[in-house]
Protein backbone atom coordinates (compact mmCIF):
# COMPACT_ATOMS: atom_id res chain seq x y z
CA UNK A 1 0.00 0.00 0.00
CA UNK A 2 2.72 2.41 0.70
CA UNK A 3 4.39 1.84 -2.74
CA UNK A 4 1.13 2.93 -4.48
CA UNK A 5 0.91 5.79 -1.85
CA UNK A 6 3.98 6.68 -2.97
CA UNK A 7 3.63 6.35 -6.70
CA UNK A 8 -0.04 8.24 -6.46
CA UNK A 9 1.57 11.07 -4.65
CA UNK A 10 -1.57 10.35 -2.35
CA UNK A 11 1.11 8.94 1.07
CA UNK A 12 -0.42 11.42 3.67
CA UNK A 13 -4.11 9.70 3.06
CA UNK A 14 -3.22 6.25 3.05
CA UNK A 15 -1.44 6.78 6.05
CA UNK A 16 -4.64 8.79 7.87
CA UNK A 17 -6.51 5.82 6.95
CA UNK A 18 -4.03 3.11 7.91
CA UNK A 19 -4.43 5.35 11.29
CA UNK A 20 -8.36 5.11 11.04
CA UNK A 21 -8.19 1.47 10.13
CA UNK A 22 -5.81 0.43 13.16
CA UNK A 23 -7.51 2.42 15.50
CA UNK A 24 -11.17 1.07 14.82
CA UNK A 25 -9.04 -2.07 15.23
CA UNK A 26 -8.01 -1.43 18.83
CA UNK A 27 -11.29 -0.11 19.73
CA UNK A 28 -13.06 -2.99 18.64
CA UNK A 29 -10.43 -5.19 20.59
CA UNK A 30 -10.67 -3.25 23.67
CA UNK A 31 -14.29 -3.26 23.87
CA UNK A 32 -14.90 -7.03 23.60
CA UNK A 33 -12.14 -7.97 26.06
CA UNK A 34 -13.65 -5.07 28.36
CA UNK A 35 -17.22 -6.92 27.43
CA UNK A 36 -15.69 -10.13 28.84
CA UNK A 37 -14.92 -9.01 32.37
CA UNK A 38 -18.13 -9.44 34.23
CA UNK A 39 -18.76 -12.73 32.69
CA UNK A 40 -15.40 -14.48 33.65
CA UNK A 41 -16.36 -12.36 37.37
CA UNK A 42 -19.38 -13.59 37.80
CA UNK A 43 -18.10 -17.31 36.77
CA UNK A 44 -15.40 -17.17 39.08
CA UNK A 45 -17.78 -16.23 41.49
CA UNK A 46 -20.03 -18.86 41.04
CA UNK A 47 -17.20 -21.35 40.42
CA UNK A 48 -15.15 -20.73 44.16
CA UNK A 49 -17.77 -18.85 46.61
CA UNK A 50 -20.54 -20.99 46.15
CA UNK A 51 -18.87 -24.25 47.18
CA UNK A 52 -17.02 -22.64 49.65
CA UNK A 53 -20.39 -21.26 51.17
CA UNK A 54 -21.54 -24.87 51.46
CA UNK A 55 -18.24 -25.93 52.55
CA UNK A 56 -18.83 -23.51 55.60
CA UNK A 57 -22.66 -24.73 55.70
CA UNK A 58 -21.50 -28.46 56.20
CA UNK A 59 -18.90 -27.25 58.82
CA UNK A 60 -21.73 -25.30 60.68
CA UNK A 61 -24.19 -28.22 60.58
CA UNK A 62 -24.50 -31.05 63.50
CA UNK A 63 -24.71 -33.98 61.21
CA UNK A 64 -21.68 -32.63 58.89
CA UNK A 65 -23.03 -34.61 55.54
CA UNK A 66 -23.75 -31.44 53.15
CA UNK A 67 -21.06 -32.54 50.94
CA UNK A 68 -19.00 -29.52 51.14
CA UNK A 69 -15.96 -30.58 50.37
CA UNK A 70 -17.44 -32.60 46.92
CA UNK A 71 -19.03 -29.05 45.93
CA UNK A 72 -15.55 -27.32 46.42
CA UNK A 73 -14.24 -30.35 44.22
CA UNK A 74 -16.76 -29.45 41.57
CA UNK A 75 -16.09 -25.62 41.78
CA UNK A 76 -12.49 -26.34 40.97
CA UNK A 77 -13.06 -29.21 38.74
CA UNK A 78 -15.09 -26.52 36.71
CA UNK A 79 -12.51 -23.92 37.15
CA UNK A 80 -9.46 -26.06 35.82
CA UNK A 81 -11.75 -27.18 32.84
CA UNK A 82 -12.00 -23.88 31.62
CA UNK A 83 -8.12 -22.86 32.40
CA UNK A 84 -7.82 -25.81 30.15
CA UNK A 85 -9.47 -25.07 27.69
CA UNK A 86 -8.07 -21.34 27.44
CA UNK A 87 -4.58 -22.53 27.45
CA UNK A 88 -5.38 -24.76 24.53
CA UNK A 89 -6.76 -21.80 22.78
CA UNK A 90 -4.16 -19.39 23.50
CA UNK A 91 -1.68 -21.86 22.18
CA UNK A 92 -3.43 -22.11 19.05
CA UNK A 93 -3.75 -18.85 18.16
CA UNK A 94 0.07 -18.15 19.12
CA UNK A 95 0.51 -21.13 17.18
CA UNK A 96 -1.11 -20.28 13.64
CA UNK A 97 0.81 -17.11 11.70
CA UNK A 98 -1.61 -14.27 11.05
CA UNK A 99 -3.74 -15.02 14.45
CA UNK A 100 -1.78 -13.28 17.16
Amino acid sequence: MIRVGEISGGLTPLFKELANWYGLCNRISRTVKSGMVLPMVQFHFVAIFVPGILWLMSELSSSGNFMGHSAIKLGLGILSLFYTLAVVIFAIVQLIPGMS
